[in-house]
Order: structure tokens, then C-alpha cells, then sequence
């Protein structure tokens, strides 16, 4: 019995069993002896490399660029309390308890962890890749594209010099193995371009001003301040997200598994903003705005122009300095 099942364009299936073994099959040979084999580890017969199955609670990566997401129609259980709410879906079909897409047609930005599967047998292996991505889906669930991250979280999401000292790993175990995405375009959704910024990338002016010339309509972060518990952290991320409004008269649109979420109109103000401790859903009617703002041309210089102001400041004060000794001396020497 296959708990769930994935297939490329190719015809190459990849099968988890109801017990947890991988196995793989390749539609094009059947009828060669090839059969459906049990996996140790890459098939030679794959052109590329297997991906983790997308439909399983066991392997938490989806495809690097799949084609689309499943979409369920079986609704949520009808209670809102937890963990009621959990312990009723658990007896929901794995197809149907993983679907992104459930009960409802409409595009979704997502967040989730993509890559490539390469040693199956050993999920957290270095030979694995995953990236913490953000996947734009269409109502059927027609990938559009993604967005993965390009700033990691040291130690959360990567070991500095763990890819040179693999050992390093072993040592911290807990520590993330993502790597840095080769996607950082802008998302488009039916002519709207979205500024994908997940996790602490809102709060990095410089980055932010890289994606928003590429010509962006709003700004979205998706993020999980979980790390933090509650202490007043996710407020000052919050808080120090909004600037990026202010910078580039933007909407953001904040979302979190763990925080704060919440709508910033382009002026900086705070139209909603969510409790740390309490799930909620807000809709609100973002603006769009697409002028270039002076700090998105010119904002990125300002520190080097306040760098050239101070140093000639010094110089100037340490010019009078020299004058104003040199001419005490001078009265000095007349007295």
C-alpha cells in the first residue's frame, strides 16, 4: 500500500510505502524487467535526481520546480479549537491532510522547504540540497513560480564553515543544512508583481531596495519568529519591517506561522497588525503603487554621502583647530 506517489514528466515515479521505504519505477522501461525496485540510494537509470514526495509527513521537501500542487477538496474538520481541531484531521487521508489547497480555489503564496532528495536513506545529508522557498500557486494549483531565500539564518538554517568542516554538523546537530536559492525574481501574479522578503530579509534595507528595482507592486514577507518564544522580539521585527513601506511607498503584507502578522499601507502606517499569542484572519485591500521613490534611487548612497559629510567635518574642525593654536601662539609671542 503507497501512501503517496510523484511522478516527473519524464515517467520516472518515485513511491513511498505505507511503512516508509522509497521505491522508484521508470514508466518508459516497463515491460524491460525494470518493475518497481526498491531504492538504495540514486537510480542510475534517473537522468536527474529524485526529490522527496510532496503528499507525506515524512519528507518535508517539495520538488524544486514542480509543475503543480495538489488541491483538495475535503474540508477542515468543523471545530476551530486545539488541539480538537488536529486530533479530528488525523484520520484524514494523507493526500488530502497535506494538500496547501483545501476546501478552497484561489491563488496562495506559500511558504515551504524545496530541493533535491539525493540520499534518500539519510534525509539530513549535506549531499541533500533545501532551500527555504516561497511557492506562488494559481486556483488549481498550477505552479507560477518561487521565490527562495537568499539571506540564511546562521546557525537556524546553516552552520558558518559547515560545508568545509562537515564535522561541524555532527557537533551541532540541531543546526539547519539550507542553502542560499538560485531564485530571487519577483513573483507575478496576473500582472501584480510581488516582492517575496522571507524571514529577516524585510529588515534589510539594502536587500530590500534590490528587489524592489526589479519593479515590484507590494512587498509580502513570510515568516516564523518562533525562535524568539515570547519575549519582544517579533514586535521589533515588526516594527523595523514597516520602514521598508516608508522607504519605497509600498504595501507589506506580513504573515507568520509564529508572530506578528500584519498590512502596512505605503505611507508606513499600521492598518492591522495581529496578537503574538492568538491565531487570527484579517482581509484587507492592499494599495498599488509603482513610482520610484528617491531612497529606491538614490537612498542606498545616503550612507556613503553621510560617511564623506562626517570625514569632512573632521577635516574642517581639525583645520580651525591648527588655525586657532597657531594663532594663540602668535599672540603669545607678541605679549
Amino acid at each position: 500500500a503507497f501512501t503517496a506517489v510523484d511522478c516527473n514528466a519524464e515517467g520516472q515515479c518515485m513511491a513511498q510505502s505505507s511503512t516508509g521505504p522509497l521505491y522508484f519505477v521508470d514508466l518508459n522501461r516497463k515491460g524491460q524487467g525494470s518493475g518497481l525496485a526498491a531504492m538504495d540510494g540514486t537510480p542510475e537509470s534517473l537522468s536527474g535526481r529524485p526529490v522527496a514526495l510532496p503528499l507525506t509527513r515524512y519528507f518535508w521537501w517539495l520538488p524544486a520546480m514542480p509543475e503543480e500542487i495538489y488541491t483538495s477538496s475535503t474540508p477542515l474538520p468543523d471545530t476551530t479549537t486545539y488541539p480538537e481541531v488536529l486530533e479530528e484531521d488525523l484520520g484524514t487521508p494523507l493526500k488530502e491532510y497535506n494538500a496547501v489547497q483545501r476546501d478552497f480555489n484561489t491563488p496562495l503564496l506559500f511558504g515551504a522547504t524545496s530541493g533535491a532528495l539525493i540520499d534518500p536513506e539519510d534525509p539530513a545529508s549535506l549531499k541533500n540540497t533545501r532551500y527555504n522557498s516561497a511557492f506562488l500557486v494559481e486556483a488549481d494549483g498550477t505552479v507560477l513560480s518561487r521565490y527562495d531565500k537568499q539571506f540564511l539564518l546562521a546557525f537556524g538554517e546553516y552552520l558558518p564553515g559547515g560545508e568545509t568542516f562537515p564535522i561541524l554538523y555532527e557537533w551541532i546537530p540541531e543546526a539547519g543544512r539550507s542553502a542560499r536559492g538560485p531564485n530571487l525574481d519577483v513573483l507575478n501574479l496576473h500582472g501584480t508583481r510581488l516582492g517575496v522578503l522571507i524571514c529577516y530579509e524585510d529588515i534589510i534595507a539594502s536587500y530590500t531596495n534590490k528587489v524592489a528595482e526589479q519593479g515590484v507592486d507590494l512587498f509580502i514577507n513570510i515568516t516564523n519568529d518562533a525562535w524568539f518564544g515570547k519575549t519582544q522580539e517579533p514586535k521589533q521585527h515588526f516594527v523595523l519591517s514597516l520602514f521598508r513601506s516608508i522607504e519605497h511607498r509600498r504595501t507589506l503584507i506580513r504573515s507568520t506561522t509564529t508572530g506578528i502578522s500584519g498590512f502596512v499601507d505605503p505611507t508606513g502606517r499600521i492598518a492591522h497588525m495581529t496578537d503574538l499569542y492568538d491565531a487570527e484572519t484579517f482581509v484587507s485591500t492592499a494599495p498599488i503603487l509603482t513610482e520610484t521613490t528617491v531612497y529606491e534611487s538614490v537612498g542606498h548612497h545616503f550612507p556613503k554621502l553621510l560617511l564623506v559629510l562626517t570625514l569632512l567635518s573632521l577635516m574642517v574642525g581639525f583645520s580651525l583647530v591648527q588655525r586657532i593654536r597657531r594663532k594663540i601662539g602668535w599672540v603669545s609671542r607678541s605679549r
